[in-house]
């Protein structure tokens, strides 16, 4: 609800009543639903890793039934192993726990696992934190730099899915 009011006060508009703020969940959540798409290239790229043998997952801070529901709204639903979440886990991102979850769960050494994520504090620095390799997804960017330096590492950098491919060494 707090959201909803800051919303409404940072467009200067009268505090929301109680069925206004419901109203506008409804209607904002049909939105959301009805906009969600997968990024480009990320459905051809999740094939191509899954054809050269990765072991995927999606590692998330959203609610099971929200993520999942996502996951098969854009289609990488069937392309992926596993979807953990914080609300499964019990600790959300950037907490290391979510991470050794995931990996325990998939049996995968964390030496061998990457996370290409958009958040520099959740995905990042979550990833170094538990000593898996990152790697910062920034379509939005203008930079043409393939690493940046974060957390005192270099870490890659990628604008579109596809260039995921080639950092790994899949032709």
């Amino acid at each position: 609800m707090q959201k909803v009011r800051s919303f409404f006060s940072e467009l200067e508009l009268p505090e929301p009543s109680r069925e206004e703020i419901q109203h506008f969940k409804e209607k904002y959540s049909e939105a959301y639903k009805a906009s969600r798409r997968a990024m480009p290239d990320s459905i051809e790229t999740l094939i191509r890793l899954k054809e050269a043998g990765y072991t995927l997952a999606i590692v998330t801070n959203g609610p099971v039934k929200e993520q999942n529901d996502k996951a098969e709204a854009i289609g990488v639903g069937e392309l992926v192993d596993r979807i953990f979440t914080s609300e499964e886990v019990g600790v959300a991102k950037p907490d290391r726990r979510v991470f050794q979850f995931a990996l325990e769960d998939l049996g995968v050494e964390t030496g061998r696992a990457y996370m290409v994520g958009d958040n520099l504090e959740t995905d990042i620095k979550g990833a170094l934190d538990v000593g898996v390799s990152p790697i910062l997804f920034n379509p939005d960017s203008n930079v043409l730099e393939t690493e940046q330096l974060l957390f005192g590492k270099q870490i890659p950098v990628i604008r579109n899915m596809h260039k995921l491919l080639g950092l790994l060494g899949i032709k």
